[in-house]
């Protein structure tokens, strides 16, 4: 049986973030640049958003959703005071890179916001760190590793601090097409897959990868999102996160990216219900496609990666609120359908194997439209 060992801050930050199952169910809200020009739209012709708009819209979003979520993502310029409205037992990813890209410049290289560091980040209650990446990894040598060095600096400083690190790889080919076009969705796979085959290497102290889901679902022929062209069937998508699993050596955290509001409900295609904003799911190494399964340890003390005691602080499910996904853990468990890792901690090693689970949060229901 495979053994990860990782050091004691990095493992209860990740456990901060994740609920008694091991489902990490993160609630994004380190939308700013994106974010700004949406409310300036809702206030029609000549409206404007300002920073405290965008403050006192952070901080009412975090105070309802957090209560369905485990864990808040916030970035530390507009929304410090919002995490401190956060529900009790409620993790914090804070963003380090700055919102955007210089487009003038080839290549979408990152960077990181000037004023802060990990260490300043860790001393505003963050869990853990998160850097979000456009990557093309079939583009020019020289850009690539200008984004290699990035990664490996960022790794470097939260293995310094003992905070475990996030990072969210997108992909991108500005020589094939637009993110959401049909040119980019037949190649797409190919490219997420290799991101995550990079980006798994040891070297890059990356802890978990927030992945997006490998197919645009408008090109999926026999869903309802389908809309007239092929670039996958049904049978193809299905196969894809079984093959994300076999060249993962991390622990992944799959999303959707697009206009989630456009994305109907289709059991088939893997979706549960319709208009989710947020889908958050914890992947294992070298697993995919199951739920979450936990035999504690020794240690009872320490917070589980899998599932188990999250301390005092940690606050119960409402009841029924996990009742559909219990259900469904349950049936995957009695199929079989799981395998498990060990994860031995400097004191406590817990069995687990987590693969695929996947939380809705309607956005529109809680807050009355967005």
């Amino acid at each position: 049986m495979p053994k990860i060992t990782m050091t004691r801050g990095k493992f209860d930050g990740i456990n901060a973030c994740a609920n008694d199952n091991g489902v990490i169910a993160a609630a994004a809200m380190d939308q700013r640049g994106s974010l700004q020009k949406a409310i300036a739209k809702a206030r029609g012709d000549g409206g404007n958003a300002t920073p405290d708009d965008l403050s006192a819209f952070k901080t009412v979003v975090t105070k309802v959703l957090t209560k369905h979520a485990t864990a808040i993502l916030m970035d530390p310029e507009y929304g410090l005071d919002a995490i401190k409205q956060r529900a009790p037992g409620t993790g914090v990813l804070l963003a380090y890179e700055k919102t955007g890209y210089d487009a003038n410049v080839k290549g979408r290289l990152p960077d990181l916001l000037p004023e802060w560091s990990v260490r300043r980040l860790v001393e505003s209650d963050a869990d853990a760190i998160k850097i979000l990446l456009y990557y093309n990894p079939f583009d020019e040598e020289g850009i690539n590793t200008v984004k290699h060095a990035f990664i490996e600096r960022i790794g470097a400083e939260c293995a310094a601090l003992d905070h475990p690190f996030f990072l969210e790889p997108l992909a991108y080919d500005d020589n094939v097409g637009e993110e959401k076009s049909f040119d980019f969705a037949r190649v797409k796979p190919k490219y997420v897959t290799a991101t995550i085959e990079e980006f798994s290497k040891p070297r890059y102290g990356v802890d978990v990868l927030k992945v997006e889901v490998p197919v645009n679902m408008t090109f999926v022929e026999g869903t309802r999102a389908y809309k007239g062209q092929t670039a996958y069937t049904r049978r193809g998508p299905a196969a894809l996160p079984r093959v994300r699993g076999r060249v993962a050596q991390a622990l992944h955290l799959p999303e959707r990216r697009g206009d989630r509001r456009r994305l109907p409900r289709d059991p088939g295609a893997g979706s549960r219900g319709r208009h989710p904003i947020f889908r958050r799911a914890l992947r294992a190494r070298n697993l995919a496609g199951r739920h979450p399964r936990l035999r504690h340890g020794r240690d009872r003390g320490a917070r589980s990666l899998a599932g188990g005691s999250r301390g005092a602080e940690h606050r119960s499910p409402e009841p029924g609120a996990s009742q559909g996904r219990a259900a469904l853990v349950e049936r995957l468990r009695r199929q079989g359908q799981h395998r498990d890792l060990r994860l031995a901690s400097s004191q406590a090693t817990h069995t687990f194997g987590p693969q695929i689970a996947t939380v809705f949060v309607p956005v529109r229901r809680l807050l009355g439209g967005y």
